[in-house]
């Protein structure tokens, strides 16, 4: 599934998330999995990723023989630090309080669009992206 846009949304009291109608409605379950995972990412963000495309992401480290020391401390902390997420019948997911105050998602957050996965950042930290942002991309 191809993640694209940007998206601002609030977590409710109870700390949820609602994914975007626009990308809710493109997940089938029996195609993209039934969970949601939710793992650190590069950039000091948090990236969800439908459990099909974390399972190919993951299929590097599934041999447990990894023989570089950087590469098993990173797979050890990518791990330890990825939860498979429920999604409930509004459309919602909840990101465990442990990694909303790590990265410092706060009450509202922004979701990026980013191919196969979605980043997560505070509302409060996001910058709009320039004219120069973009064209500067080609």
């Amino acid at each position: 599934m191809l993640f694209t846009s940007t998206y601002i949304h609030g977590l409710d009291a109870k700390r949820r998330l609602a994914i975007p109608a626009q990308w809710r409605a493109r997940l089938d379950p029996t195609v993209h999995g039934a969970r949601i995972m939710v793992s650190p990412g590069s950039g000091g963000r948090l990236c969800l990723w439908t459990e099909k495309e974390f399972e190919l992401q993951a299929e590097p480290f599934r041999s447990g023989l990894v023989n570089d020391a950087q590469a098993a401390k990173r797979a050890a902390l990518l791990f330890s630090n990825s939860d498979a997420l429920e999604v409930d019948t509004a459309g919602r997911i909840r990101i465990p309080d442990r990694l909303l105050d790590l990265f410092k998602l706060e009450d509202k957050v922004v979701l990026l669009g980013v191919g196969n996965h979605i980043e997560l950042i505070s509302a409060s930290q996001y910058r709009e992206p320039t004219l120069e942002d973009i064209t500067g991309m080609q």
